[in-house]
């Protein structure tokens, strides 16, 4: 094999370690079991790469009680992120055993998986001190979303 040839299948080897998936957990809260103990929902950041990229997200996970792994419900993002408390800014609580409320301050991007909609638990998003005008005010500066008029 020539050493181009070496060199080409390197590369396309190297490129496909760095574009793969990479998640692993940097930090995570302690589970929060449902009220018949069916259920665990845990707030955890994760660190994920694509390509030679970097990120990081802030998911709450939902899994059944007996079982290692679960699906990523909610992914969140907020000014609150860069704070030294951030890992107080999210609160999990079950109202009752099929209902999960992920409790974030108001200056929050709260995204729903699909799995949240697949799940048997229903996946409510409370955001304290709820104020959708200024939430949506925040959105389209920090995204540029277009404001409803």
């Amino acid at each position: 094999m020539t050493l181009l040839a070496k060199l080409t299948v390197a590369g396309a080897c190297a490129a496909l370690v760095a574009c793969a998936p990479q998640d692993e957990t940097v930090w995570s809260a302690e589970a929060v079991i449902s009220p018949e103990g069916a259920w665990m929902a845990q707030d955890k950041q994760i660190g994920y790469s694509v390509g030679f990229i970097a990120e990081h997200a802030r998911v709450i996970e939902l899994r059944r009680a007996n079982t290692r792994s679960g699906d990523v419900v909610v992914v969140l993002e907020g000014e609150w992120q860069n704070d030294n408390a951030s890992d107080q800014a999210v609160r999990l609580r079950w109202p009752s055993p099929d209902t999960l409320e992920v409790i974030v301050p108001n200056l929050t991007l709260a995204q729903r998986t699909r799995a949240a909609s697949l799940s048997r638990v229903a996946v409510r998003v409370v955001y304290r001190d709820d104020s959708p005008a200024e939430r949506m005010a925040w959105l389209h500066r920090r995204y540029g979303w277009a404001l409803p008029r």
